[in-house]
């Protein structure tokens, strides 16, 4: 089943974007292929080295959706996914949670975490340094 959150495939050939797509672990994806060339079978088993990465249902899609395809899959992810750069610029633009979530289309949770993710890598002042009352603008 396709990720909800994404109801477009991918317009590449990028293998680890359908992965995404499809619902699969792209992180665990690059981590167990990243590196090289992979070629996407018409058909596989059970025991083929996609299906012991993402699980049946994503690696049976996968080969339905990208059949013949060779692709190199990157070591590591080397672009910012739009919506943590949205997240990111809004919060330095003055917005709050529940604005940043409605433009982005994402939960107040989810963007929360991204802020998260943004301060202990040192990209935000701490959430103590700034005004509480942000939240609800």
């Amino acid at each position: 089943m396709a990720n909800p959150s994404k109801s477009v495939p991918p317009d590449t050939d990028d293998i680890c974007a359908w992965v995404e797509y499809l619902g699969g672990d792209a992180e665990q994806f690059r981590r167990r292929f990243g590196g090289r060339q992979i070629y996407i079978p018409h058909s596989i088993s059970t025991s083929h080295p996609l299906v012991e990465v993402l699980g049946a249902e994503v690696a049976f899609r996968l080969c339905e959706e990208l059949t013949g395809i060779t692709g190199y899959v990157p070591v590591q992810q080397n672009r910012v996914p739009a919506r943590r750069l949205l997240v990111l610029m809004l919060t330095w633009a003055g917005f709050g949670l529940i604005r940043i979530a409605e433009i982005g289309e994402m939960s107040v949770r989810h963007v929360s975490g991204i802020r998260d993710m943004f301060r202990r890598d040192g990209l935000l002042p701490p959430a103590s340094a700034r005004n509480s009352s942000n939240i609800e603008r």
